[in-house]
C-alpha cells in the first residue's frame, strides 16, 4: 500500500454531531453506579425516578470488590463487566458484575499490574490496524497478476463520518471498460453501491436499506459464476445475475487498474489512480481479496471477526528503569558484552491470508537452549502470538554471562485447506521460518537507538511497521528511540522475495531488553520515556480477558468514553481530553466548572460524566467542557465508574436470556 500525501499517518479529526442535551434523553435509560469505596451496586430507573440497591459486589461469595474505577457494559447481556485490581496480586482482573445480585466472578487472564481508571465499550474493529481519511487522503494498492479473478471476494470494514455524500470506499477502476472488470465501491445517498464493468457494459447493486453514519460496518462483495452479491454485516443486501469477474470472464483481458481506498478512480488514466474523485472521510480496515466467491457463512463469520463489541480501558502502570546492558548485533543475533538478564516483549503481529488471520509463532534460543515462552513453537494455535493479546512479555529466570547469544526464531502457519476452520493445531501447516542466528538472513530487520524508521508499507491495508514501533518514535526526528539495552527485531514471514509488494516486515515485531538481573525488569515498559506513573489505553476482549494495548498516554485520566473506539473522551480532574487512537494524540477540549469528574459514559450523542464531590450527573459540552444543562441529583454517592443501559434490556424490568 501507499499513502499518497506526507504525513506520519492517515488522520482524521472525528467529531459526533451533538444535539441540544435534555433529560428526555434519559427516559429509556437505567442507570447503574458502583461505589468506590465499598463496592455496592446500586441502579437509578430515570423514568420511575427511584433508586435501589442491587447489592456489593462479592466474587464467589467472598470480602467486598473494592475500587472499581472502570466499568463497561455489552448491549444484550445480563452482566456489566468491572475492572478491578486484586489486592492479594496487585494484578488487575476483568469481573462479570450480575445486575441483579451484584455476584461477581472473574474472567479470563489478569490484564497486567497497575489500575484501571476508566472503562467503556464500544463496536469497532477487533483485529488490525485502521486507516483514517479525510480531505482529499487516500491509499494505494499496486496491481497483482494474482487480482485477474474470474471469482473472488472484496471484503473491507469501514466507519463513514456521513453517508450521504458521494464516496469511494474501494476503486480498482478507470475512465471507460478498456479490458473489462473495473470494480468500483462506494457510498451515494446513504446506501453502500457497487458497479462491475465488462468489456462493454457497466452492472450495478445497491444495498437495499440505507447505512447509519459513524457506525462499523463489515461489506463484502463476491463475483462470479454465481452472480454479484453485496454483503453488510453478514447479510445479503443486494444481489445481480452478471457472472463476470475482473479477469478473463469480463469479456476482454481484464483489469489491471491500481487499487484506490478512499476515493474513486472511475475518471482516471490507464494505470494510474489520477485523477481522484469522490474522496471518503472515515475509516477503513482490513482489506481483503480473496480468490474465490465466498458462500455466506464464511463470510458473515469473517465479519465476526473483523468488528464486534470490545471493552476499553485506561490502566496506570508504575515504572522503573532497567540498569543498562552494553551488547553488539552480530549476524542478527543480540551478543551482551556482560553479564546479563533478558526480557522478550512482543509488540505486535499482522499477517493475513484471505479471510483469516496467519498464526506466528516465536522461539528464543539463549546460546543452545531453546525456550518457547508463548506457547509451542511448532503448534500453530496453542503458540500463536498474531491475536489480540500484544504486548505480551517474558522475563527469564536466569542470568547468563558475557558473550552469550540470544536469538528470535519466528514463524508463519497456513491452512492446509481453505475451508478449515483454523480451530485445532492440525488444520495448519509450517509456512515460513525466519532464524536470526543463520548467517545472510533476509528475514529480519534490527532496530536500535537512532536508527531510521523503515519506510514500509503495509501490504493490503494491514498496520505498517511505524504502526507498531510507534510508542518509539521520536516525533521530532522520526528516528527510533530505545535505551541502550534494547533492540527490536522485525520479521517477514509472507514471503521469501524481499523485492515484492509482500515483503511489509511487521509479521512479527519483537523487543528485546536486556538488564543486569531479572529483578530490574518492571512488569510493562514506560515507552514513552517518561519517569513515574505512566498511562495505557487497552482492547479487551470480554469474553476472555484477552487484550491488546492501542496506545502509551502522557497522562492518567480519570474516566473514559467512546462510541466508535476511534476517538475517546477522558478526564483529569476538571479537565476533558480527547484521545484519537488513529492520530495517537491526546488534546485538552477544555475545563469543567465541576470538580472531580470520574465516571463518564455516553447516551445517544451526549457524554455523561458523575462528578464525584457534589455526587451529580452532568451533560459535558464536547467543543468546550462546559455543562450543557442543569446537573441532575440522583442521590447515588462516591461512584468510581458509571453504566447506562437501555431500559428494555436491564434484566429486572423486562427478562431476557442473557450471557
Amino acid at each position: 500500500m501507499r499513502l499518497e500525501k506526507t504525513f506520519f499517518v492517515l488522520a482524521m479529526t472525528a467529531c459526533l454531531m451533538q444535539a441540544p442535551s435534555s433529560a428526555d434523553e434519559l427516559d429509556d435509560q437505567i442507570l447503574f453506579g458502583i461505589r468506590r469505596s465499598d463496592g455496592s451496586l446500586s441502579r437509578f430507573d430515570f423514568t420511575a425516578e427511584r433508586l435501589s440497591s442491587v447489592g456489593t459486589i462479592r466474587i464467589d461469595g467472598g470480602d467486598a470488590v473494592t475500587d472499581i474505577d472502570g466499568s463497561a457494559y455489552i448491549p444484550g447481556h445480563r452482566n456489566i463487566i468491572g475492572l478491578w485490581t486484586d489486592p492479594s496480586d496487585s494484578l488487575s482482573k476483568l469481573v462479570y458484575i450480575n445486575t441483579e445480585t451484584a455476584a461477581a466472578s472473574i474472567v479470563g487472564q489478569d490484564l497486567g499490574p497497575g489500575r484501571f481508571t476508566g472503562a467503556t465499550s464500544a463496536n469497532g474493529p477487533v483485529h488490525g490496524q485502521l486507516t483514517s481519511f479525510q480531505g482529499d487522503e487516500h491509499a494505494v494498492i499496486e496491481h497483482s497478476t494474482g487480482y485477474l479473478l474470474n471469482a473472488g471476494t472484496i471484503m473491507f470494514s469501514f466507519r463513514a463520518d456521513d453517508v450521504d455524500r458521494l464516496q469511494g470506499l474501494f476503486s480498482k477502476d478507470s475512465s471507460g471498460y478498456d479490458h473489462g472488470g473495473h470494480v468500483h465501491i462506494y457510498l451515494q445517498d446513504g446506501h453502500v453501491k457497487v458497479r462491475l464493468q465488462s468489456h462493454n457494459h457497466s452492472h450495478y447493486i445497491s444495498s437495499s436499506s440505507p447505512i447509519a453514519a459513524r457506525t462499523w460496518y463489515h461489506a463484502a462483495f463476491t463475483f462470479g459464476s454465481g452472480g454479484m452479491k453485496l454483503y453488510l454485516n453478514g447479510s445479503l443486501v443486494a444481489q445481480a445475475d452478471y457472472n463476470g469477474g475482473l479477469g478473463t470472464s469480463s469479456g476482454g483481458s481484464g483489469n489491471t487498474e491500481p487499487i484506490a481506498l478512499g476515493a474513486s478512480t472511475v475518471t482516471s488514466g490507464n494505470g494510474s489512480v489520477t485523477p481522484l474523485k469522490d474522496f471518503f472521510t472515515g475509516q477503513i480496515g482490513d482489506v481483503r481479496i480473496e480468490d474465490r466467491a465466498m458462500p455466506a457463512q464464511d463470510i458473515a463469520a469473517a465479519g465476526m471477526s473483523t468488528t464486534g463489541w470490545m471493552v476499553y480501558g485506561v490502566q496506570t502502570v508504575e515504572t522503573t528503569e532497567e540498569t543498562p546492558v552494553a551488547f553488539a548485533i552480530e549476524d542478527d543475533s543480540v551478543v551482551p558484552a556482560e553479564p546479563f538478564a533478558v526480557k522478550i516483549t512482543v509488540l505486535g503481529a499482522a499477517l493475513h491470508s484471505g479471510s483469516y488471520h496467519m498464526p506466528v509463532t516465536l522461539k528464543t534460543k539463549i546460546n543452545e537452549s531453546v525456550h518457547t515462552p508463548f506457547g509451542p513453537f511448532h503448534l500453530a494455535v496453542s503458540g500463536n502470538v498474531n491475536d489480540e493479546n500484544n504486548p505480551r512479555h517474558h522475563v527469564f529466570s536466569d542470568t547468563y554471562p558475557a558473550g552469550t547469544r540470544v536469538d528470535i526464531i519466528g514463524r508463519s502457519h497456513r491452512k492446509k485447506k481453505s475451508w478449515y476452520s483454523g480451530s485445532n493445531d492440525l488444520h495448519f501447516r509450517r509456512f515460513i521460518t525466519v532464524d536470526g542466528s543463520s548467517t545472510n538472513v533476509s528475514g529480519v530487520i534490527v532496530l536500535r537507538n537512532g536508527s531510521e524508521v523503515p519506510d514500509i508499507d503495509g501490504y493490503a491495508n494491514q498496520a505498517n511497521v511505524e504502526d507498531f514501533v510507534r510508542d518509539y518514535i521520536d516525533d521530532d526526528t522520526d528516528k527510533i528511540v530505545l535505551d541502550e539495552n534494547q533492540v527490536i527485531f522485525l520479521f517477514e514471514l509472507g514471503t521469501t522475495n524481499m523485492g515484492s509488494i509482500y515483503a511489509d516486515f511487521q509479521d512479527l515485531v519483537v523487543l528485546v531488553t536486556l538488564a543486569r538481573d531479572p529483578g530490574d525488569f518492571d512488569e510493562d515498559d514506560d515507552d514513552d520515556g517518561d519517569e513515574g506513573a505512566a498511562s495505557r489505553l487497552l482492547k479487551v476482549n470480554h469474553a476472555t480477558g484477552g487484550y491488546e494495548q492501542l496506545m502509551t498516554l502522557d497522562r492518567v485520566y480519570d474516566g473514559l468514553a467512546t462510541t466508535d473506539g476511534v476517538v475517546f473522551h477522558a478526564t483529569m480532574g476538571r479537565e476533558l481530553w480527547e484521545i484519537n487512537l488513529s492520530e495517537q494524540t491526546e488534546t485538552l477540549v477544555g475545563t469543567s466548572s465541576e470538580d472531580q469528574i470520574l465516571g463518564l459514559e455516553f447516551t445517544a450523542s451526549t457524554l455523561r460524566g458523575f462528578e464525584n464531590v457534589a455526587n451529580e450527573l452532568i451533560a459535558l459540552d464536547l467543543s468546550t467542557a462546559g455543562n450543557l444543562i442543569t446537573p441532575l441529583v440522583t442521590s447515588l454517592t462516591d461512584l468510581g465508574s458509571i453504566i447506562f443501559m437501555p431500559r428494555d434490556q436491564d434484566p429486572s424490568v423486562k427478562p431476557k436470556s442473557y450471557d
